[in-house]
């Protein structure tokens, strides 16, 4: 899902398929439950062809997560 940067993302790959992010909508940070040793994560409302999602990256480690479609 990152860019060349690995910070923005460029391609969603879901449930075997993958497709271009045609536009960044949003970006926001979260500190999640840090008292529960939750990390930071950089969310990301995108356009992707007909949907939008919502993705974050764990500021951790780096890895990426889906965490909402929206129909």
């Amino acid at each position: 899902m990152t860019g060349k940067d690995g910070k923005r993302p460029n391609w969603l790959i879901w449930d075997g398929r993958g497709t271009r992010v045609c536009e960044l909508l949003n970006f926001w940070r979260e500190t999640g439950y840090w008292w529960e040793g939750e990390h930071e994560k950089d969310f990301y409302r995108v356009q992707c062809d007909r949907r939008q999602y919502d993705i974050y990256r764990d500021r951790v480690t780096g890895e990426w997560f889906l965490y909402r479609i929206h129909e």
